[in-house]
């Protein structure tokens, strides 16, 4: 007898515990989708006044014309800083003047996304290729990197470290 009630305790408390974790796993979905309405909101928010452009654009900050076809959406540089900074929290950038995107793809949820930069490097010949200290380039470029790394740090973003 004592048998025959455990068993008809154990086989009663059975639907309880899948209701329970029926009930665990709801909380868990609508957590889940009251975030996501949240950084909807916010990324609307922050996006209001960005805009993207097509056809020829001049890259501010550069001695440069893009020509932008019908299936990316390019950004100037106030816009993308306010999605890299304000939207996807990284550190301040001047150099950024312009992104690009998926035509039709918001920023907040474009899987991809390309910072556009301009560094007025020049034309090197390849007599003056043939003198560059190469290795020289990469160990300057080394510290320069690491030089950085301690303002990252105290920012709270990640590290960098240039390896070749």
């Amino acid at each position: 007898m004592k048998r025959l009630l455990l068993s008809v305790l154990v086989l009663g408390l059975v639907p309880v515990a899948q209701g329970l974790a029926q009930q665990d796993e709801e909380a868990s979905i609508s957590g889940e989708e009251d975030a996501e309405a949240q950084y909807r909101a916010f990324a609307q928010e922050v996006l209001k006044d960005v805009a993207p452009e097509h056809g020829s654009v001049a890259l501010n900050g550069a001695p440069v014309r893009l020509e932008v076809p019908s299936y990316l959406d390019f950004y100037d540089g106030r816009e993308s800083r306010k999605i890299l900074e304000d939207l996807w929290g990284n550190p301040p950038d001047s150099s950024v003047l312009g992104m690009l995107f998926p035509a039709g793809e918001s920023p907040a949820e474009a899987i991809w996304g390309a910072a556009l930069t301009y560094e007025e490097s020049g034309y090197v010949s390849d007599a003056d290729a043939a003198d560059m200290d190469f290795d020289k380039l990469l160990r300057d470029m080394q510290r320069d990197t690491q030089s950085v790394n301690p303002e990252r740090a105290k920012q709270g973003y990640a590290t960098i470290e240039l390896t070749g």
